[in-house]
C-alpha cells in the first residue's frame, strides 16, 4: 500500500482562541486534550504503521509523540 501524503497541517489557531477565550476553559488553565480522529478512504487503515504529533506555536514546537497502530 502507498499513502498519498506522509505529512498533514492542520491550522488549530482559530479553535484555540475560540476555547481560550470562553469561560468553559477557565477551569483548565492551559491544559487541553487534542482528539484528531482520521480515516482511510482508499485501501486499508491497516497500511499505516504508525502515527507521529508535534504541536507548533509561534514560540516553539512540543517534543514529537508517537503512537503504533
Amino acid at each position: 500500500a502507498s499513502l498519498q501524503t506522509t505529512s498533514a497541517i492542520i491550522n488549530l489557531s482559530t479553535v484555540g482562541t475560540q476555547w481560550f477565550q470562553s469561560a468553559s476553559s477557565d477551569q483548565y488553565g492551559s491544559q487541553f486534550i487534542l482528539v484528531m480522529p482520521f480515516t482511510a478512504t482508499q485501501g486499508s487503515i491497516t497500511a499505516v504503521g504508525s502515527v507521529s504529533v508535534t504541536l507548533k506555536n509561534s514560540t516553539g514546537a512540543s517534543a514529537s509523540s508517537s503512537a503504533g497502530m
